[in-house]
């Protein structure tokens, strides 16, 4: 399984933009990668995509999309200049089970 999302459809405030920028941060790499997680992500199966969102509409937060998902596997997204991020171009996260030096 696989992911592409799309960085037009993230919500990222002006305080968090301008946030990001003071501290030197990409505000979509931040986003993605950076922080606490405080957001909750779903799978909607396509022929239930319009009746889920209508559903939302009584979420206190909303439900916004923001990619789909496929079959391709990996994830890659979509800059909103058009450009791809892959791979290892992708932000990293802190990872809970690494090892330390």
């Amino acid at each position: 399984m696989g992911a592409i999302l799309n960085e037009k459809a993230f919500r990222l405030s002006p305080g968090f933009r301008k946030a990001a920028k003071e501290l030197g941060e990409d505000p979509m790499a931040a986003f993605l990668a950076g922080g606490e997680d405080y957001e909750l992500l779903m799978a909607v199966r396509p022929h239930r995509h319009d009746a889920f969102l209508r559903a939302s509409r009584k979420f206190p937060a909303g439900a916004f999309p923001i990619g789909v998902v496929n079959g391709n596997g990996g994830v890659r997204v979509h800059r909103a200049d058009g450009s791809w991020l892959t791979g290892t171009g992708l932000p990293r996260g802190f990872s809970h089970f690494s090892s330390f030096p």
